[in-house]
């Protein structure tokens, strides 16, 4: 599958700019299939191109002109700021670690989009709209990926039932050194479609740690959409936590509507020192003037809505899974966010 880039060094970009990941020309399919099986375990798109194609890629590597086995790699002028602009030639087998290295500067570049949900207060409901939206946005194309960051979760496979499924969780990924983030996403449990990372008995995400930033960059590499479920200290500035609204396009915050409740909220928002775009989503707001009057004591524009019926909290209580009830007005409200979200994530 090709990809267009999205690229988080987008200021030297013109809008219009549209390029390949990394592309491949010339007539040395030994050589094309090396490069192909390394982009896979990063987790780049390898293209090949024909002469008469006239698309460009981040990197680009091409055979001609080079004994067999060997190819010519460059970056894009674009980058030439953040990458040498300068051919490099490679043995496409002896200078594998090399062509990783490269690979792995271009998956920098690249991310789909990143959604945080973050619960304003304890019992919000931020976990289950966390992991029905991603649920939702599988039907919308493209892989998603659902990451649980709270430092003290029990883990949000509990929620989604995946004790004791195959997989990755956060106690297996704490390593150094670089990512193959084709290698990470693939080895995490698959829920409904949705690639899960995930706390244990083991623990979570660490605290003040690179590790973190680093596996969240990668697996938002290798999906269109990766939902974030955040804990509430993220939300103060002053907290270590707080960073992770960094890496997020968008930020659900969400609450319910009882007074103590709104109030917290109202605190928190009034703290929160970002320009990342964000919007409340209300619990269980049944008409359209109390979603405005909601708004109006949060000082923001307008919130979204969204109910839980009282049975399907209860069915979630006795094990069924986020999402599963596709005909409930939970769902079809989440299904109005993902469609939202569509819109308002660039």
């Amino acid at each position: 599958m090709e990809h267009a880039v999205r690229v988080s060094v987008s200021k030297i970009l013109q809008p219009d700019v549209q390029l390949l990941s990394a592309v491949f020309r010339g007539s040395d399919d030994a050589a094309f299939h090396e490069l192909l099986h390394l982009a896979q375990l990063v987790g780049v798109d390898l293209t090949r191109l024909s002469h008469a194609d006239m698309r460009d890629g981040v990197l680009r590597f091409t055979s001609e002109n080079c004994p067999p086995g060997h190819v010519n790699a460059t970056f894009h002028e674009l980058f030439a700021p953040y990458f040498s602009a300068a051919a490099t030639l490679l043995d496409v087998h002896q200078d594998s670690a090399k062509i990783l290295e490269l690979l792995v500067a271009v998956g920098t570049t690249i991310r789909g989009k990143v959604v945080g949900v973050v619960g304003a207060h304890g019992g919000a409901g931020a976990s289950t709209l966390a992991a029905t939206l991603a649920r939702e946005l599988v039907s919308r194309g493209g892989g998603v990926a659902l990451i649980d960051i709270d430092p003290a979760s029990a883990g949000i496979e509990l929620l989604l039932s995946l004790v004791g499924v195959t997989g990755k969780r956060w106690a297996d990924v704490h390593g150094q050194g670089a990512l193959l983030a084709g290698k990470l996403n693939s080895a995490l449990p698959l829920w409904h479609g949705v690639r899960v990372l995930s706390a244990d008995e083991r623990g979570g995400m660490p605290p003040n740690a690179e590790a973190g930033p680093n596996i969240i960059a990668a697996i938002s590499q290798m999906n269109a959409w990766t939902v974030i479920d955040i804990p509430t200290s993220a939300l103060v500035p002053e907290m270590p936590t707080n960073s992770v609204l960094e890496w997020c396009d968008y930020l659900f915050v969400v609450t319910r509507c009882d007074a103590v409740h709104l109030a917290t909220t109202h605190t928190l928002l009034s703290r929160m020192n970002t320009a990342l775009l964000t919007s409340v989503v209300a619990i269980n707001v049944t008409s359209k003037n109390e979603a405005a009057h909601i708004a109006q004591m949060l000082a923001v524009d307008f919130v979204h809505t969204v109910r839980f019926e009282h049975s399907y909290e209860s069915a979630l209580e006795h094990g069924v899974e986020p999402g599963e009830r596709s005909r409930s007005r939970f769902s079809r409200d989440v299904h109005t966010l993902c469609a939202y979200l569509e819109q308002v994530v660039p």
